[in-house]
């Protein structure tokens, strides 16, 4: 089965500039992303501040990109130490890019679920559960996301070295 591609805006600017002048190229990555479209688990799975991302290298360059339900979004593509510096700062354009909005939703995804997707990259462990929607689960490991009691949302509940996790952060109700 092979998933529908959106490309965001910046994806595209980045992709007509740089293979503007290679025609070699330009055939190399529509060769990749094809190989995305049908087999979107191919690209390797990204860690930490870029956690539900998921990159797939056309030397030396990198196609950065997310899927959300049977859908695959085209994040960045870029040489492959801009891509990666460049890709946090691009969150922030996908939550006010209109045709990208528009386009997931003509494809059957909600904007608040695009919107929690994306809010949610490098902090929580994605989950996509095709046909359901998008569910995460905190991130165990960063404990200055937990909330505490009597503290306010996002501050830390430390323990007395500093690094230790509340109670809040290991109860079943903990909210991220």
């Amino acid at each position: 089965m092979a998933f529908q591609t959106i490309a965001t805006y910046y994806f595209d600017k980045k992709f007509k500039k740089l293979t503007k002048k290679d025609g070699l190229l330009k055939e190399r990555v529509i060769r990749k992303l094809q190989e995305i479209s049908i087999n979107p688990e191919i690209g390797e799975p990204k860690r930490h501040a870029l956690r539900g991302l998921r990159s797939e290298h056309i030397d030396p360059f990198v196609i950065i990109y997310i899927i959300i339900k049977d859908v695959i979004l085209l994040i960045n593509f870029d040489d492959h130490d801009k891509a990666y510096d460049s890709t946090p700062l691009i969150q922030d354009r996908l939550l006010c890019d209109p045709r990208t909005i528009e386009a997931l939703e003509s494809a059957g995804i909600k904007a608040e679920e695009y919107i929690h997707f994306v809010k949610s990259i490098g902090k929580t462990k994605c989950k996509i559960n095709h046909g359901i929607g998008i569910s995460s689960t905190p991130d165990r490991a960063r404990s200055h996301v937990a909330s505490g009691p009597g503290q306010p949302h996002g501050q830390a509940a430390l323990g007395p070295a500093g690094g230790s996790r509340s109670p809040a952060a290991a109860s079943p109700g903990f909210r991220g």
